[in-house]
């Protein structure tokens, strides 16, 4: 999981070569827990300009599919899930308890600015409600947060998934 690479001609230079211009900046790794015996995630996520207030941002998907003999399909699904507050109490809701627990975030909107760490939060996450069930295989997943009025991005995070069988 990190954050998209920079959009320079949207950004411009400067901005580009910064570490994170975004208004949610996220450094995570995935591990195996040989304790638990799944992987888990640790993360730094920084919260600005109140991106997660109600009315104030949209969140988009971007998941593109890996093939062995053609690489990336980029746009495989695009899905624009709406207000990002909605998203995340509501679509998102399971993925973020686990966050929540695990950082001590709000699972509630607004969710103050500032610095955020959790560790051992599992990786292995259940069906999404509201969401499409995908084919095995592995998946980049763009997920931009944009304005709600202005349509700027405001932050792009990228993680490649893997969905595989139910053990």
């Amino acid at each position: 999981m990190e954050n998209c690479p920079p959009e320079k001609a949207a950004r411009g230079d400067e901005a580009a070569d910064r570490p994170c211009d975004e208004d949610v900046c996220i450094d995570a790794v995935v591990r195996h827990n040989h304790t638990l015996r799944v992987p888990v995630i640790d993360a730094n996520v920084t919260l600005a300009r109140g991106v997660f207030v109600r009315g104030e941002s949209t969140m988009t998907l971007d998941i593109a599919r890996w093939n062995s003999v053609s690489g990336w399909r980029e746009h495989f699904l695009v899905m624009a899930l709406g207000e990002l507050c909605f998203v995340y109490e509501d679509i998102v809701a399971d993925i973020m308890k686990v966050l929540a627990e695990a950082s001590g975030v709000s699972t509630r909107c607004p969710i103050r600015e500032g610095r955020y760490s959790g560790s051992n939060a599992r990786a292995q996450l259940a069906p999404l409600r509201h969401f499409p069930s995908l084919p095995y295989g592995r998946y980049r997943v763009h997920t931009i947060i944009s304005g709600l009025r202005s349509k700027r991005r405001r932050a792009c995070m990228r993680v490649i998934a893997d969905v595989v069988p139910k053990n």
